[in-house]
């Protein structure tokens, strides 16, 4: 379950960790000002992962000894057949 949780956002950076060594590293942005490839690359991408990073939220699990097992205690009530 956590791993499932987590790939998400674990995808979501390594594809701006590539659009970041793609644009800012590499010649494919070749043509774009300097000033351009600065703001798009180095401060518009970590600002997006910081964004996300901030609207994540951190849920701790439940303690295995305070759930309730004890099923007299469920206020459902069902009909006997």
């Amino acid at each position: 379950m956590l791993i499932s949780s987590l790939s998400g956002y674990l995808l979501v950076t390594l594809a701006l960790l590539t659009a970041h060594l793609g644009g800012a590293h590499s010649t494919w942005s070749g043509g774009q000002p300097f000033f351009a490839k600065v703001a798009a690359f180095w401060i518009g991408l970590p600002l997006i992962w910081l964004g996300l990073l901030l609207r994540v939220r951190y849920v701790r699990p439940p303690d295995p000894d305070k759930l309730c097992t004890d099923s007299s205690t469920s206020k459902m009530q069902f009909r006997s057949s």
